[in-house]
């Protein structure tokens, strides 16, 4: 008899059969609905795929311009934004909060003992940009955001930052320490973005990002067209995959209030462009943003205690940095969103990856979802993956 060779699978045949088992398991499984994924290298698109539907009752299957809700991977578009106006002399990100804000120069430190003082020093853009700011962090967004429902101040960007101006207080020292601020960092930075460039912030964004880099199903408002392609948001329950109701874009936030940390609404395709843009620009200006400004959104911001804890990974302006991830290379940068948007950018190897769903289930940094599309592209095309385990 014979002997039948079979030629090993490339590169990029192994990354479609393990993207596509991956999404077949967790269909099966109910943990999502539907899925998008893009993934390029060296500016070469490798795959772009949608698994599953976009409704689990209708069973339409989930079409190439589906669109979803970004939830926190709005942040690197307002952090872009940010960087732009610096690039304009409108501001710098080593500005206090309180130059551009009124209300933010007399913010207290509460302690845990529930005394309180003044802080060492005032919040800078760049604090609210890397979470170092101490400002709306996890042990505070709770209380904050229950108090913004109770006080109807989520109608609007302006209305959450005249209440922030009332209402907030620091968990710690601006830059002494890093905790992570859901929306609230953000919606400052938006609200600045409105300030120095004299326009609102879902018209800079499609002026100066959205129509440059051709992302034309890209906003903060949710327009009729856009909400025709919407998919439905998906959870588990008793086992099962269900589609719960929601016509807004990020948790009980009405569709007027355009959340500078959750507030985007976007297709694969679109984000695929947002994200190549930034990795061209690591060695080179874009139609957007400048090598500079890409490089500083990428670079690690520090405080005192890393050198001890020895993170695997911090923040940049409005990115996540990889550092001693496990899966992906140091210097990799990218972040997530809470209904299960996921990217990441990896300068060594020139790949972008972007994942886009949206559940209620397994969202936010370090889902398993997210990590187990990580191991998937990396364990594929990284020059590193020889010794990478499979899930």
């Amino acid at each position: 008899m014979q002997e039948t060779r079979t030629e090993p699978m490339n590169d990029t045949e192994k990354l479609r059969r393990r993207i596509a088992d991956s999404a077949a398991e967790l269909l099966a499984e109910g943990k999502t609905a539907g899925c998008a994924v893009r993934i390029a290298q060296s500016g070469e698109l490798l795959l772009s795929a949608e698994f599953g539907c976009a409704d689990t009752d209708s069973g339409e299957p989930l079409r190439q311009d589906a669109v979803f809700r970004l939830a926190s991977m709005t942040k690197p578009i307002t952090a872009a934004a940010i960087l732009l106006c610096e690039e304009r002399g409108l501001l710098s990100v080593s500005d206090r909060l309180s130059e551009h804000l009124d209300g933010f120069s007399e913010l207290l430190v509460y302690e845990p003992s529930g005394s309180c003082r003044p802080p060492v020093r005032e919040i800078t853009l760049l604090d609210l940009l890397s979470h170092t700011a101490g400002f709306g962090t996890d042990e505070d967004a709770v209380r904050l955001d229950s108090l913004m429902s109770m006080a109807g101040a989520k109608s609007s960007l302006r209305s959450a930052v005249r209440f922030y101006s009332e209402n907030a207080r620091l968990t710690f020292d601006p830059g002494s320490r890093r905790s992570y601020s859901p929306t609230a960092a953000f919606d400052l930075l938006a609200a600045v973005v409105e300030r120095v460039s004299g326009q609102s912030i879902e018209h800079f964004a499609y002026e100066n990002i959205f129509l440059p880099l051709g992302m034309r199903n890209s906003s903060f408002e949710l327009t009729p067209s856009l909400h025709t392609g919407l998919v439905g948001m998906h959870d588990l329950e008793d086992g099962k995959p269900v589609i719960r109701q929601m016509d807004n874009i990020f948790s009980d936030h009405p569709l007027g209030y355009h959340c500078g940390g959750a507030g985007i609404v976007s297709t694969a395709d679109d984000y695929l462009r947002f994200a190549e843009m930034l990795r061209v620009g690591l060695s080179r200006d874009t139609a957007v943003l400048s090598r500079r400004s890409v490089q500083r959104m990428c670079t690690p911001v520090t405080v005192p205690g890393d050198e001890q804890e020895q993170p695997s990974e911090v923040f940049g302006c409005g990115v996540r940095v990889t550092l001693r991830d496990g899966i992906l290379p140091c210097g990799c940068f990218g972040w997530s969103g809470a209904y299960g948007t996921h990217f990441w950018i990896d300068p060594r190897n020139e790949i972008t990856a972007v994942l886009m769903r949206n559940s209620f289930y397994d969202g936010g940094a370090g889902s398993s979802i997210a990590r187990r599309f990580e191991r998937d592209v990396m364990s594929a095309l990284s020059q590193d993956s020889a010794d990478m385990p499979r899930s």
